[in-house]
């Protein structure tokens, strides 16, 4: 499922059915982002169902890094990868979770990876560059590509996906 292609700054689809993310499921996309912030965490992409049930791909400028974290009935599952980004520099991200684990790769190459079981409940708000919660704090990117698929995929894969 395609759910955002050339879109600048902030995108939501809210009460976003059939989604894919209730099992195995893979998340991929380019972003490049147009300004760095001063400090904080910022959300690159959002699943939200609820406080309980949500899905996060964030950048932490102060201590550079992606952040993957899955929340599931309350239970947090989360991992992180050392990353510098660049301003105007595209990146490609990719989030599988298969039977076992939830994985992040950056450009191809796995980033992090946890251990994750837990399936999710269908019909949040996704987002890119902002919360799904309305809140305003946006990040400047613009998107490219980005779907939603509903199977885990291989390590292979996901290099020839970024290869592409």
């Amino acid at each position: 499922v395609l759910i955002a292609s050339g879109s600048s700054s902030i995108f939501r689809y809210a009460s976003y059915v059939s989604s894919g993310l209730t099992a195995n499921f893979s998340i991929t996309g380019w972003l490049t982002l147009n300004a760095v912030w001063s400090s904080g965490i910022k959300d690159i992409f959002t699943y939200y169902y609820d406080v309980d049930n949500r899905i996060l791909i964030q950048y932490d400028v102060d201590t550079p890094r992606f952040v993957v974290t899955k929340v599931v009935g309350g239970t947090v599952f989360g991992a992180s990868g050392s990353y510098t980004v660049t301003n105007g520099q595209s990146y490609h991200l990719i989030v599988v979770q298969d039977n076992t684990t939830l994985y992040l790769y950056v450009n191809g190459a796995l980033l992090a990876s946890i251990s994750a079981t837990a399936t999710m409940t269908d019909g949040g708000t996704i987002a890119l560059g902002c919360a799904a919660t309305g809140a305003t704090d946006g990040v400047d990117i613009i998107v490219d590509g980005w779907r939603i698929m509903p199977d885990d995929i291989s390590a292979v894969q996901a290099d020839a996906i970024y290869d592409a």
